[in-house]
């Protein structure tokens, strides 16, 4: 009786729907998403909606989406993909900071410190990339889905080298003619 009780008849559909907050989000993303497919809504970036980006508003949506295929951009993720991969040492422990001098321990704290910034920038960025903007074909999107999945950071530096750099470069040089 008490489940019961926080649940409310929507008009928009036949089901209950919780009246929490947490659930009006995953209805609101549910409804975006019935809006775009209808063709209500901003359906020409293409990709799947939810998670994060469908608590924000159409406008903040479309910046991101710029944001994410400019040169700055395309830079700082290159930068994190290297950085991730120049600290596949540190993060494997090959490196052993208790033989180092206090300097050394210091810059290497630092590089991973940053790194670890880096790593969920880009996991994250190529995650948002794939989903929102990315326009490769059905099976090639599986298979990056697979990696990114799978591969976790590293796979977000060989989607970030192979998928997404090209894409953008030749987003840029299409815009610029």
């Amino acid at each position: 009786m008490g489940r019961r009780s926080a649940l409310r008849r929507t008009p928009s559909r036949s089901r209950w729907a919780c009246s929490c907050v947490a659930c009006n989000c995953l209805l609101s993303a549910h409804s975006y998403s019935q809006e775009r497919d209808a063709g209500k809504s901003e359906g020409a970036r293409g990709g799947i909606e939810g998670g994060f980006f469908s608590m924000l508003p159409p406008h903040l949506k479309a910046k991101a989406d710029d944001w994410l295929t400019t040169s700055g951009a395309a830079k700082l993720f290159f930068a994190s993909a290297f950085l991730v991969l120049a600290l596949f040492p540190v993060f494997r422990g090959w490196i052993d900071p208790t033989k180092m001098s206090l300097l050394m321990r210091i810059s290497w704290t630092t590089f991973g410190a940053l790194g670890t910034c880096a790593l969920l920038f880009l996991w994250f960025g190529m995650w948002t990339y794939w989903v929102r903007l990315d326009d490769s074909k059905t099976y090639s999107k599986r298979l990056w889905f697979l990696v990114l999945l799978l591969g976790f950071w590293y796979g977000s530096c060989v989607y970030c080298y192979f998928v997404y750099l090209p894409q953008v470069i030749r987003r840029s040089r299409l815009q610029r003619q």
